[in-house]
């Protein structure tokens, strides 16, 4: 149960970290560029797509975290097939992270744990 818990916490970390860092440190820069492209004619809709797609991510990061609390609910027999595929998503997404960015974006190092938690807590 601690490993889902700990899964749990990471992923909504993560959620709140890419949010806040990503609004403060990228996005605020990168709309604030006059020469976006204009999607369907209008660069304000172009700059809302880019917004709410990126926070999607994180409200997406929150459903998992919330999927490894309703684990715990969960008869641990039944438990196995969820993880794998938490695991497998979180650890693809850990490499990805890593060589996308040569280890230097830390979002693999919570993408890991979230795999190793999903593992050990549902394994």
């Amino acid at each position: 149960m601690i490993w889902l818990i700990i899964g749990s916490l990471t992923m909504t970390i993560l959620a709140i970290l890419h949010s806040y860092i990503g609004e403060t440190r990228l996005l605020q820069h990168l709309l604030a560029k006059p020469d976006l492209p204009a999607l369907q004619g209008s660069i304000g809709y172009t700059r809302a797509v880019v917004r709410f797609a990126w926070h999607l991510t994180s409200v997406a990061w929150l459903g998992f975290a919330a999927i490894f609390i309703a684990l715990i609910y969960i008869p641990f027999e039944e438990q196995k097939l969820i993880g794998i595929i938490l695991a497998g998503c979180f650890g693809l997404s850990a490499i990805i992270a890593f060589a996308a960015t040569r280890g230097r974006h830390l979002a693999w190092i919570f993408f890991l744990v979230a795999t190793i938690c999903a593992q050990m807590g549902t394994g």
